[in-house]
């Protein structure tokens, strides 16, 4: 075995285990870390997509985002913002 002194960026950047996220999931962690209160953002639903696949999308780059989503489907679009932090009652 050797073992080798790197640069710690090159850690950074290496890819990690796990999941591999598409380029579609990268788009909406960015966007929901862009958004602010009082903002709200809509996806259009596509041909080939359906309301819940894209609410269950949003859901899951929210949870990668660390954010907490308000998410509503109308008409041709999903539309989200974001909610508040619940706080966990002390029992």
């Amino acid at each position: 075995m050797r073992i080798k002194d790197i640069k710690y960026e090159e850690f950074q950047n290496a890819a990690r285990r796990g999941r591999t996220r598409s380029h579609e999931t990268e788009q909406l962690v960015a966007v929901i870390d862009g958004l602010s209160r009082n903002q709200a953002k809509a996806v259009l639903i596509g041909p080939d997509d359906t309301g819940p696949k894209i609410r269950a999308k949003l859901t899951y780059a929210s949870k990668l985002a660390k954010k907490t989503l308000h998410i509503a489907i109308r008409d041709d679009r999903v539309l989200f913002a974001l909610g508040r932090k619940r706080k966990r009652r002390k029992s």
